[in-house]
């Protein structure tokens, strides 16, 4: 008897503090549960130094992103009005003009010479349309550095001002980016296009008066379709950064390298190399 009063007493003070415990989980509050989980909105932010310049002046244009996760690559369709705005860059002391195939100044990101950052342009200097990007080429490493960006500037821009009249300095969609959001993308180290972030850019600028910023939620991507040019990688009628990012997930793989993608190896020769991003590079925007 006296062992079963052993036994049901050790029981009761088991069960005891099984209650106890679970009347503490229950307890903590639910938000702190799921706060781990919870990963905020990036943005992709077009701003401007200042709103109100005189002709002659130079107005700097930066793109940054924030909290964008695993960052590795962009493109962006900038419009600006050529007779109102001129994009110049710095040559030592002297300020030149664009031309098509010059490339944007960079930001603090993307700028690791270790993981071989590649810029593409192709302006249309015309019409006011800036095409640019930049994406690393050696992804592998930079997925497996610990040293992943999320958070900085990506590009610069300068531009001298013509005419001192209002205008607006903004993303557009172009059938350059047919899966862009507002013209613009961005890619993570698996060469994957992030959609997981909104768009601020300026608004009216140069009128007398301070600028309101315009926040864009950007919506769904389109179906990519068959590809029928080999630098069309992803198949979405059109060469841009987007097949640039691909061949950077397999760049120096070879035939036998598990990361070997054989659409990146536009001229199939076995190696995805900077063979493949310079052909590449010969049709950059080309669209059909």
């Amino acid at each position: 008897m006296k062992q079963i009063k052993n036994i049901r007493n050790k029981s009761k003070r088991v069960l005891t503090m099984l209650i106890t415990l679970g009347l503490l989980i229950t307890s903590i509050p639910v938000m702190n549960v799921f706060a781990a989980d919870t990963i905020e909105k990036g943005t992709l932010t077009l701003s401007v130094d200042k709103t109100i310049a005189d002709q002659g002046e130079i107005i700097t244009a930066t793109l940054s992103i924030k909290n964008i996760k695993n960052f590795a690559g962009y493109q962006a369709n900038i419009k600006f009005d050529p007779t109102v705005l001129k994009p110049v860059i710095p040559f030592g002391a002297d300020l030149l003009p664009y031309q098509n195939l010059t490339a944007v100044e960079p930001g603090t990101l993307l700028a690791n010479t270790k993981f071989s950052p590649v810029d593409i342009v192709f302006h249309d200097l015309d019409i006011g349309i800036l095409s640019f990007g930049r994406s690393y080429l050696q992804l592998p490493s930079y997925r497996n550095s610990g040293s992943i960006e999320t958070t900085g500037s990506i590009a610069e821009i300068k531009f001298r001002v013509l005419r001192s009249i209002p205008t607006e300095i903004y993303f557009k969609n172009t059938n350059i980016l047919p899966n862009g959001f507002l013209g613009t993308a961005l890619f993570n180290y698996n060469a994957e296009q992030t959609t997981y972030y909104d768009i601020i850019q300026p608004g009216i600028i140069l009128s007398g008066s301070s600028s309101t910023p315009k926040v864009i939620t950007p919506g769904p991507t389109s179906t990519p379709v068959v590809v029928t040019v080999p630098e069309d990688i992803n198949g979405d009628r059109a060469v841009n950064m987007a097949d640039v990012v691909l061949i950077a997930g397999s760049f120096n793989a070879t035939s036998t390298s598990p990361n070997y993608n054989k659409k990146c190896d536009i001229n199939n020769d076995g190696t995805v190399n900077m063979a493949d991003v310079v052909r590449l590079s010969l049709k950059f925007n080309y669209t059909y």
